[in-house]
């Protein structure tokens, strides 16, 4: 998952960290240049969806966050090994 990062609203790596539930077992990582690119991918798209649908100024801040995706968004993922659903008793 990729959390966009605002940190003149208060929404810090820290902020994420303290919203996690105590059992989350989650971690929070640097993105990746596979991420960046499968991001940049994944924004341009919706920027296109924005633009299309007449709403160019929320493609303007999106294409915004898109200028240094490093330090606008974090990478969190879950610890460990992931259960195979097949087999889940859940």
């Amino acid at each position: 998952v990729y959390q966009h990062l605002v940190p003149a609203m208060g929404l810090d790596r820290a902020a994420i960290d303290r919203r996690m539930a105590k059992g989350a077992k989650i971690t929070m990582a640097e993105l990746t240049e596979s991420d960046v690119a499968a991001l940049t991918s994944l924004l341009t798209q919706y920027t296109d969806r924005l633009i299309s649908s007449g709403q160019r100024d929320a493609a303007a801040r999106v294409m915004a966050m898109m200028e240094r995706p490093t330090e606008s968004f974090i990478k969190v993922v879950p610890e460990g090994q992931q259960v195979d659903p097949s087999i889940s008793t859940e």
